[in-house]
């Protein structure tokens, strides 16, 4: 994945809005988590220590920062956790969605204020990797936490008929066996 848009719902700039996202999703390692993080360094942002954090496997991560309160994370884990998307946000939120990006969002001391946009980077190797795995004669299936649209783009993109989206990682397994 790479960030390709931040969108600003609120008031705060964007540098400011990335360098808390980044700061949050510093020690994760999942590719929304990498992805930001590049952005902020690649734009020369500050990347400040997190002073405590939770992260809510699936949905995102809470944390102190600089004396903030910054949530990132999906639609779901803001609404989950009391806040109110901005007017307007959901629409943007699909149009993204439309064009294969996946979206997270980001909260400042109890507020959303932007919605991070990110595109599917498809390695090079990927295509010839499935055709690799078609020729085995293997049924190939995606198994994603991301958002239905997104994940059906990346699978026709990839060739790939079938997939399951919006996929909490503690359904993964069980998907991945029912399908064995």
């Amino acid at each position: 994945l790479e960030l390709s848009a931040v969108r600003l719902l609120s008031d705060r700039d964007e540098a400011t809005v990335l360098g808390l996202a980044a700061a949050a999703e510093q020690h994760q390692h999942h590719p929304v988590a990498v992805a930001i993080v590049r952005a902020a360094q690649e734009r020369g942002i500050d990347i400040v220590p997190v002073d405590q954090s939770r992260y809510d496997i699936g949905f995102g991560i809470s944390v102190e920062v600089s004396g903030h309160s910054v949530m990132v994370g999906s639609h779901r884990y803001m609404e989950m956790s009391g806040l109110e998307l901005p007017p307007g946000s959901a629409e943007l939120e699909h149009q993204y969605h439309d064009t294969d990006h996946s979206t997270i969002y980001a909260a400042v001391d109890g507020k959303v204020v932007a919605l991070l946009a990110l595109q599917p980077v498809i390695r090079p190797e990927a295509r010839e990797q499935v055709a690799l795995l078609r020729q085995r004669g293997l049924t190939l299936y995606i198994v994603s936490g991301d958002q239905e649209a997104p994940t059906h783009h990346l699978a026709r993109k990839l060739g790939i008929d079938h997939y399951y989206a919006n996929t909490l990682p503690a359904d993964k397994a069980a998907i991945i066996e029912r399908l064995q």
